[in-house]
């Protein structure tokens, strides 16, 4: 197929796969074709900017670009056409690289020209920029790396049952509280009850608190990580490896973490006497940003593949750089993005106060 034929159908295909995707997030709702609305009876306010029809058209257009564009670059560093099945991990950076760049390309054409971001084109691109880095994970991503066929908490197939689990939570709190040091560099974070070791404040001695978040999510991660690989080996026949099955692999990945997480806000939201009269408000905010962490951790494959390049392959094989390291770069962006815990952004009342950012807070 012709290069312009080729783009002209990816294109048309994005099209449709946009504006099908409107049926899936909004199905009850009616949405702004802008000017086609006259095709189907509905008050047309803008003909175009800000409307379902030019996100349609622009995204697909700049995705059909990039995509192509990424491809050939891919194509001609590995010397073949760009295939999942014979190089997945480039694959895999492709499809992330053409989609963030292709989706940011919009924004900023979106933010630059659409009359309706006169005065405020700055904030309309940065929080554009920052969504399309919450895209779902490319096709084959996975929190394992691929040259192993063990999870990044280093389960060993011969360990027993409750030890790999209690590995894997453990394991998953320190990830945790490390991540806080990569989101929160500079500010003081709230640990309840612990907090008085620290010489800090405490507030609430559990609810709401860091200490909370660490034992809490990997508790849930522990057991649906577990749960999910023994779910998938049983329908493979084999222990779940992402070399030998990349495909159930990334399933069980996101599976694994969204419902874990998810499990966690459920608890919370259903416990937490902070959320009383608004429990089902913070089940549903907490899960949509389950669901957007969850997609940012396609990355986590391939820190100890990097990691072996500079440090060597004991390093990048051991606990620390196949299983803490990982785990502890996902929790920040899966935190940070889901979210936005980033700075002095994310904080709870009391960590507010500390960091002499208000001066009150829930007691």
């Amino acid at each position: 197929m012709s290069l312009v034929r080729a783009v002209s159908t990816t294109f048309g295909t994005y099209m449709l796969a946009d504006y099908l995707s409107n049926f899936i997030q909004h199905p009850t709702q009616k949405m702004d074709y802008g000017i086609f609305n006259k095709l189907i009876g509905r008050e047309v306010g803008n003909a175009w900017w800000g409307t379902r029809t030019e996100h349609i058209v622009g995204v697909a257009a700049c995705l059909a670009v990039t995509d192509h564009m990424s491809q050939g670059i891919f194509g001609k560093i590995l010397g073949r056409p760009l295939c999942f099945e014979k190089s997945p991990a480039p694959f895999i950076a492709h499809t992330f690289l053409f989609i963030f760049s292709g989706v940011t390309v919009y924004v900023a054409a979106d933010a630059a020209l659409n009359p309706d971001h006169e005065g405020k084109r700055t904030e309309e691109f940065k929080s554009g920029t920052y969504s399309s880095m919450s895209a779902p994970a490319p096709p084959g991503s996975s929190r394992m790396f691929p040259r192993h066929c063990h999870s990044s908490a280093r389960f060993d197939p011969t360990m027993s049952l409750s030890k790999a689990v209690a590995t894997t939570f453990g394991t998953y709190m320190c990830a945790d509280f490390l991540s806080n040091f990569i989101q929160h560099p500079t500010q003081k974070m709230d640990y309840g009850i612990f907090n008085q070791l620290i010489g800090r404040e405490v507030g609430n001695a559990w609810w709401g608190t860091r200490t909370e978040h660490i034992v809490g999510v990997a508790a849930c991660l522990a057991v649906t990580d577990h749960m999910s690989q023994s779910v998938f080996s049983k329908f493979l026949g084999r222990p779940l490896c992402f070399a030998k099955s990349p495909g159930p692999f990334v399933a069980h990945t996101f599976i694994f973490i969204f419902s874990g997480v998810t499990a966690y806000v459920a608890a919370d939201a259903a416990l937490n006497p902070d959320h009383e009269g608004k429990r089902m408000e913070e089940f549903k905010s907490g899960t949509y940003s389950s669901y957007v962490g969850s997609n940012t951790a396609f990355f986590e494959p391939y820190v100890s593949p990097a990691l072996a390049k500079v440090a060597g392959t004991g390093i990048a094989n051991s606990w620390f750089g196949s299983a803490l390291l990982p785990a502890t770069l996902a929790y920040s962006t899966v935190k940070g993005v889901g979210w936005y815990d980033w700075g002095d952004s994310g904080l709870n009342d009391l960590e507010m106060k500390i960091n002499k950012l208000t001066t009150g807070h829930k007691a």
